[in-house]
């Protein structure tokens, strides 16, 4: 059963059990929720929408009036708690998609409130809500609190066989935060579970691909694991993602391995335009030529 199915089945359940205010006829009553259940399927449709458009700019208009309509559904104070409970994840989600994170957060709390009370909520729509809470606290640098929703999410992706959508990001987060810690077997098992969670058909999985063999091949060069480093490198250059960041740690563990010649040919191939990474770039640089006794080179790149 589709997510959508869920949504309506839960929202006609919650209007049939519904007693009519006193004063008003069933006809009015029956009128106002039809007006409710307008709101709710424009609001969807336009985030449906949004989420189709590769145009950013129609995207963020569609965003905005799909926002508009579940804030102003949540505002009329005439919705169940089965039909609230995906009004405050869906503004969560769009709050969150225009970097407001504050009320991103406590729209996810507020949705995590009423699915961890209400039984007729499936625990795979709390899955989202956990995870990009936990997201947000992990940008904030509060990683206690990031692991304690990620830990949550991970516990109802772990109860079904198919991966639940955006499972992928979660392992990939728990992996990041395990290589920050020096647990890099660890972080591993977590980027291979993110690999194995991908669907083919997304749009974004050969960028999410080379992003996590990546981060596993890191995780060797801290292992000192260098061939087989090199060699997961090399089998997703193919891709034509991301070369700059591949060929800058090609050249890293050559530079490790000592075999500087190769170091300089893979760093001769980086081309960054962002200062920072630009930095490190240049202090691998002026270490492979002082190893090649070439100490005006490498007094070069050290300045």
């Amino acid at each position: 059963m589709s997510v959508k199915s869920v949504i309506i089945r839960l929202f006609i359940l919650a209007f049939c059990t519904h007693s009519h205010v006193a004063g008003q006829s069933n006809q009015q009553q029956t009128g106002r929720n039809t007006d409710v259940w307008n709101i709710y399927k424009t609001a969807n449709h336009l985030h449906a929408k949004a989420d189709a458009t590769q145009n950013t700019t129609l995207q963020e208009k569609l965003n905005k009036a799909a926002l508009a309509a579940f804030l102003k559904l949540i505002q009329s104070g005439r919705v169940p708690d089965s039909l609230l409970f995906h009004c405050y994840e869906k503004a969560g989600l769009l709050y969150h998609f225009f970097d407001s994170t504050i009320p991103a957060k406590q729209f996810y709390k507020k949705a995590i409130g009423i699915g961890e009370k209400l039984h007729t909520i499936p625990d795979s729509f709390l899955f989202k809500p956990y995870l990009f809470s936990g997201s947000i606290l992990y940008d904030q640098n509060l990683y206690d609190s990031a692991l304690f929703y990620f830990s949550k999410a991970e516990k109802i992706t772990d109860r079904y066989t198919r991966p639940l959508e955006e499972t992928e990001r979660l392992y990939n987060r728990l992996g990041v935060m395990n290589y920050e810690t020096g647990n890099y077997r660890l972080a591993n098992i977590y980027f291979e579970k993110a690999i194995t969670a991908l669907v083919p058909s997304n749009a974004s999985y050969k960028n999410f691909l080379v992003n996590y063999n990546m981060n596993i091949a890191s995780n060797m060069v801290k292992l000192e694991e260098y061939d087989k480093a090199r060699t997961l490198l090399q089998s997703i250059l193919p891709y034509q993602l991301h070369g700059n960041e591949i060929h800058h740690n090609l050249g890293i563990i050559f530079l490790r391995q000592g075999n500087y010649y190769k170091a300089l040919g893979e760093f001769r191939q980086v081309s960054y335009t962002n200062n920072g990474k630009n930095i490190e770039l240049y202090g691998n640089l002026a270490e492979t030529f002082s190893h090649l006794f070439q100490k005006d080179s490498s007094d070069f790149y050290t300045q």
